[in-house]
């Protein structure tokens, strides 16, 4: 529904991590980017993993299923070509994960951010080269208070760089 935020997740045929090589990496970035140019989405945070994706998003226009399913046509094109062969890129689907209320997006894109970390691809938030975040990663001693929509009115988010272990946060009890 458009207006709704999301966390996708999709995952490279096959399992195999096409997205370790640079030149495949840069091609699902180039896309988050334009589909937000073409005004389908929002992107909040993403971030590419060898053998699949994760992206923290709004949807700002038409369906999810085709913003996504042009996505992955569009990258898997380009990597094709890049790679100079005719093969599927994409298993088909996609994980989705409803976003409900501003906590929850400041908890998935914390969580997205960090999983390079927990992967051990990175040794702290922000340092993975194929991952983005909207609003910058800071040291645990600042903290900033950021607009999560641009200076639009009502959604104001604070994030600010937390430490990770390496198992996923628990949920709080109530």
């Amino acid at each position: 529904m458009v207006g709704h935020f999301h966390v996708i997740t999709s995952v490279a045929a096959g399992r195999r991590p096409l997205f370790a090589a640079p030149e495949c990496a840069g091609v699902p970035m180039d896309q988050f980017k334009a589909s937000d140019a073409r005004g389908a989405s929002r992107s909040f945070a993403w971030v590419i993993m060898p053998d699949h994706f994760h992206w923290v998003m709004q949807l700002r226009e038409g369906a999810l299923g085709p913003c996504v399913q042009s996505l992955k046509s569009r990258s898997a094109i380009a990597i094709n070509a890049a790679l100079g062969r005719r093969a599927p890129v994409w298993q088909r689907g996609y994980y989705e994960h409803w976003i409900r209320d501003e906590h929850d997006i400041r908890q998935q894109v914390l969580y997205v951010m960090g999983i390079p970390v927990r992967a051990g691809l990175a040794s702290r938030l922000g340092d993975y080269p194929y991952g983005w975040c909207r609003w910058p990663l800071m040291q645990e001693s600042q903290s900033s208070k950021l607009d999560a929509t641009n200076g639009g009115p009502g959604f104001n988010i604070r994030m600010r760089m937390v430490r990770l272990e390496s198992s996923p946060p628990r949920p709080a009890r109530p």
